[in-house]
């Protein structure tokens, strides 16, 4: 951790400026609109079992990618459906809120690894199950969103929205490196 204490700082600085931001999080009228004509109703109704301030995080990631001159409809749904995979813990009757992402974001800078040792895909495991769906989530959005009617495309972009590989230049790694850097800014 001392090799790269500049950059574990600017991590703890950032993730405390999202979770301030979740806490307050909200979506204006205009929002809900523009939901209703970018996503079908079955993809909408995905959107909306999230949290709220995962819902908000969704948006600010696709104003990112509007902001950077984005506009393909398979990466806009895969923007707004990425975290889905996030409900899956209240299977366990859980919720992956702001309070518990941050400890398990802070639990993953300080023992690297260790939150994928302890994670069990055992509903009956509660905690365990939560890492689990926290170091899961890409795959288990992609099911979801395959199961809304999502293209196999924007299916793929979410399934592989936290893989760390070098960006290709096919027009899939484009606009996976598109997803990941506006995702790592919000």
């Amino acid at each position: 951790m001392t090799a790269d204490r500049p950059g574990f700082l600017r991590k703890i600085f950032y993730r405390s400026r999202q979770f301030a931001g979740s806490v307050n999080a909200a979506i204006c009228p205009a929002e809900h609109q523009q939901l209703e004509t970018r996503l079908t109703p079955e993809q909408l109704a995905l959107f909306r079992q999230m949290p709220l301030d995962i819902q908000r995080h969704s948006l600010n990631v696709l104003h990112a990618l509007h902001d950077e001159g984005y506009n393909d409809p398979d990466l806009t749904v895969a923007a707004l459906l990425h975290d889905a995979g996030k409900i899956e813990a209240s299977t366990a009757g859980m919720r992956l809120g702001p309070f518990m992402r941050s400890a398990l974001v802070l639990a993953e800078a300080v023992a690297p690894g260790r939150t994928a040792r302890l994670a069990r895909d055992d509903p009956d495991r509660r905690w365990r199950y939560l890492l689990y769906v926290h170091l899961s989530h890409p795959a288990l959005g992609a099911e979801l969103a395959r199961s809304a009617g999502c293209s196999e495309l924007t299916c793929r972009l979410i399934a592989h929205h936290q893989d760390k590989r070098p960006p290709g230049d096919d027009e899939y790694d484009v606009l996976l490196a598109a997803l990941q850097r506006a995702d790592n800014q919000n």
